[in-house]
C-alpha cells in the first residue's frame, strides 16, 4: 500500500491512541492493510465505540490537531489537506450486526504500534456482502463492494492466514530481506536462536544444536531449508524446514517439519516471523513437499492454516499433546492421500516408536 497514505494514518492512529481510542479498521483501506497491496483506498471507515462517536468535539479536536478537515456533510467525515486520505466514523453498535458478531471478536487481527485492530476478510466478506444488496447505495458503490469481494474470494486464503503488519516509509525495518542461509551466517543463527528461547520456558536449551544436527545430517536425504531475515549484515530471524516420513503417503511429494522459526526479541511483533514462514512455504513447495508438520501454540500455528494433525489421520511417532502437533498441505488435497505414523528425523533425538 501506498506509503504516504499509510503514514498519515499511523500518525492519527497515535493521536486516538493519546484519547484511549482504539480504531477498528474496515473497508478498502483494511484489504490493502491486510494485504500489503495498493488498491487505491482513499477512505479508511474508522469503528470505534459509540461513547466516543457521541463526542464531537473530542473527534474534532483530534482530526485538527492530525490535520483533517471535517467535511460538510451530517456524518464524523474528514479528509487531510491533499486529499489522499479521507475518514470516516462509524458507531461499533451499527457495525455489529452486520457481520454477525460483536467486536472486538475471534477474527480481527491487532497490530502492536500503534495500537488498532482490523477486520480480516471473514468479516470484510460478511460486511460487503451485505452492503451489495443495500438498495440505498449507488450502482457504482455496490459494484466497487462487488469488484472486492470477488478480490477478496480470489486472495482471501492468502489474507487470513498471512495478515500484514505494515511498516511506513521511515520505519526502521522497511529494509529487511529474506534470503537463504550461507555458512557465514552459521554463528550468527545460533546467537538469534539462543536469544528466542533464552526467555521460553519450554526451551531445551540445545535447539540451536539440534539446528546444526540436521543441517549436518541432511534427513532422508534432503538437504534442510534455511532462510534468515537480514538487515544488513545483521541477522534478525531464522526458519527452517526439515526432512520427515509418513507410513502411508500416497502423494508423490515429500513430508517436511518446519522449525524452528525465531525472532530476536528486539524485533518481534512486526511481521518478521510470518514472513519467514511465508518464505519457508514457497520454498518448500518448489523443493517437493507437499505437507508440512509443525510443533508449537495452536493459537501461533492456526494462523498460518495448520490444523491438528489427528483430524486427517497423522499421528507422530512420539508422545505429545494432540492439539500441539499439526499439519498443513502445500498443494490441494495433499492430506488427503496422506495417513499414518510421522517419524521426524533422528536427528531430533525424540523416542519414537
Amino acid at each position: 500500500m501506498d506509503a504516504t497514505r499509510y503514514t498519515d494514518f499511523e500518525q492519527l492512529v497515535r493521536m486516538l491512541n493519546d484519547a484511549e481510542i482504539v480504531p477498528i479498521v474496515s473497508g478498502g483501506f483494511a484489504l490493502e492493510i491486510l494485504s500489503g497491496y495498493d488498491l487505491d483506498s482513499k477512505i479508511a471507515p474508522l469503528i470505534i465505540e459509540d461513547d466516543f462517536l457521541d463526542d464531537e468535539p473530542l473527534i474534532d479536536s483530534i482530526m485538527q490537531a492530525a490535520k483533517f478537515e471535517r467535511l460538510d456533510v451530517p456524518e464524523l467525515v474528514y479528509s487531510n489537506f491533499d486529499n489522499t486520505l479521507s475518514v470516516a466514523y462509524m458507531p461499533q453498535s451499527a457495525v455489529e450486526p452486520l457481520i454477525g458478531h460483536k467486536l472486538p471478536g475471534q477474527f480481527i487481527f491487532t497490530h502492536t504500534e500503534p495500537e488498532f485492530r482490523v477486520l480480516t476478510t471473514y468479516d470484510l466478506y460478511n460486511l460487503f456482502g451485505h452492503l451489495i444488496g443495500d438498495p440505498d447505495r449507488s450502482e457504482k458503490m455496490r459494484h466497487g463492494d462487488a469488484q472486492k469481494l470477488r478480490f477478496m474470494k480470489q486472495l482471501g486464503y492468502i489474507f487470513d492466514r498471512f495478515p500484514m503488519r505494515q511498516m511506513n516509509a521511515t520505519h526502521p525495518l522497511i529494509d529487511v530481506h529474506f534470503e537463504f542461509l550461507t555458512d557465514k551466517d552459521f554463528d550468527k543463527v545460533d546467537q538469534v536462536i539462543r536469544k528466542a528461547f533464552d526467555d521460553a520456558n519450554y526451551s531445551t536449551g540445545e535447539e540451536e544444536k539440534l539446528v546444526r544436527r540436521l543441517r549436518a545430517g541432511q534427513p532422508f536425504g534432503k538437504r534442510p531449508i534455511e532462510i534468515v531475515a537480514k538487515r544488513g549484515d545483521e541477522v534478525l530471524g531464522y526458519v527452517m524446514v526439515s526432512g520427515a516420513t509418513v507410513s502411508d503417503n500416497r502423494t508423490g511429494s515429500s513430508i517436511g517439519v518446519v522449525g524452528p522459526v525465531v525472532v530476536d526479541p528486539l524485533y518481534r511483533g512486526r511481521g518478521i516471523g510470518w514472513r519467514l514462514t511465508q518464505n519457508a512455504e514457497i520454498a518448500a513447495r518448489y523443493d517437493g513437499y507437499g505437507v508440512l508438520a509443525a510443533i508449537g501454540w495452536p493459537g501461533y500455528w492456526n494462523q498460518f492454516g495448520y490444523i491438528r494433525s489427528s483430524e486427517f489421520g497423522v499421528t507422530p511417532a512420539f508422545e505429545i499433546t494432540p492439539e500441539f502437533f499439526m499439519v498443513k498441505e502445500l498443494y490441494p488435497s495433499a492430506l488427503l492421500r496422506t495417513n499414518g505414523i510421522l517419524r521426524f528425523p533422528d536427528e531430533w533425538q525424540y523416542d519414537q516408536e
